[in-house]
């Protein structure tokens, strides 16, 4: 089969409508393309990974080094395929300048699936949405930032027991804990979230992080640290019986306290039970 266009300039989907012929439109589990080979991964109906390549105008199947763990499936024409070449190029101005370049489509360690762009001999690998948006590097003062780091490491969960971000460590968010054991949602960098598990409870209650204001806590930060080049540490979680949740702010060393609306308290005011 000879796509009408090259891989990285549209052929990609061509290809990718002949194997889901041949493949009954089995969902798929690993998708990659250079500029002369596209491999498709995908679960048979033995539930079982098996791999077709196209490669100088021939498809056929070749052996699969995917193991089937129960890893998300996707469906290659939710993707942005036809622009292979962009995302290639895209990838190369943010420094993955291999000479040989591979977009990717897998489950990420979130369990969650993700485009990539990586390159041999290796460079820097670039993450992108669903959608071929890039996963950029997030600051920690805009209300733009903020926002989109706390809605990605939340996700779609409505009970969070800690939602924070720092210069270190990114942004997370902890959820309820399950059995004793507490999963953390994190993103940093240009990485997508990745998710950790940690043997240990807390008896703090939780709350629905979709009160959280990014323009609250962007606004505290800028009056409480005008420095453009700093950030503080943010915390929000309920430890507080008398106002719940609390933000707690450690902004180079100065310590504020606020409500989700912003406004202000004493640490020796949240104390106070009445």
């Amino acid at each position: 089969m000879i796509p009408s266009k090259e891989l990285t300039s549209g052929g990609a989907p061509e290809i990718l409508q002949r194997m889901s012929e041949l493949t009954g439109d089995r969902p798929a589990l690993k998708l990659d393309v250079s500029s002369d080979e596209l491999t498709l991964t995908y679960l048979g109906e033995d539930s079982r990974p098996h791999a077709l390549r196209w490669q100088n105008g021939t498809i056929k199947a070749v052996d699969s080094d995917v193991q089937y763990l129960d890893q998300a499936t996707f469906r290659t024409t939710d993707y942005p395929l036809a622009k292979v070449g962009e995302l290639f190029r895209v990838a190369e101005s943010l420094g993955s300048t291999g000479s040989e370049k591979v977009l990717q489509i897998v489950q990420y360690r979130s369990g969650e699936v993700y485009m990539s762009v990586a390159t041999t001999p290796e460079t820097k690998t670039v993450f992108f949405t669903k959608d071929g948006d890039l996963i950029r590097t997030l600051g920690f003062r805009s209300v733009s930032d903020i926002g989109t780091g706390i809605k990605d490491v939340v996700g779609g969960a409505r009970d969070v027991v800690q939602v924070g971000f720092n210069t270190d460590d990114g942004y997370w968010a902890d959820l309820p804990p399950t059995s004793g054991v507490t999963e953390r949602r994190a993103r940093t960098g240009a990485l997508p979230v990745f998710v950790t598990r940690r043997g240990e409870s807390t008896d703090r209650p939780s709350f629905d992080p979709t009160k959280i204001d990014a323009l609250v806590l962007a606004h505290v930060i800028e009056n409480s640290l005008p420095d453009p080049d700093k950030a503080c540490r943010i915390e929000i979680d309920s430890r507080f019986k008398k106002v719940a949740p609390t933000i707690r702010f450690d902004c180079d060393g100065k310590i504020i306290w606020t409500d989700l609306s912003g406004t202000k308290y004493t640490e020796a005011e949240l104390n106070k039970v009445s």
